[in-house]
């Protein structure tokens, strides 16, 4: 959990530090949509494990 928690913040620490960066080249209108990025992976790694059969498992047989 701790590992989780400090990756957590690392990644927080570096997309403050690099947006202002991002909106440099492709302006603040367009850089924000790049954030967008990991959301969309996190819910295509959420699918991902659901259709796994330990997740069946996990949830007694409910999807």
């Amino acid at each position: 959990m701790t590992l989780q928690t400090s990756l957590g913040f690392l990644l927080t620490c570096a997309t403050i530090y690099l947006l202002p960066r991002v909106a440099a080249l492709i302006g603040w209108r367009w850089s924000m949509s790049v954030l967008a990025i990991g959301p969309a992976l996190g819910v295509w790694a959420m699918l991902a494990l659901r259709r796994r059969p330990e997740a069946v498992a996990l949830a007694g047989g409910a999807r």
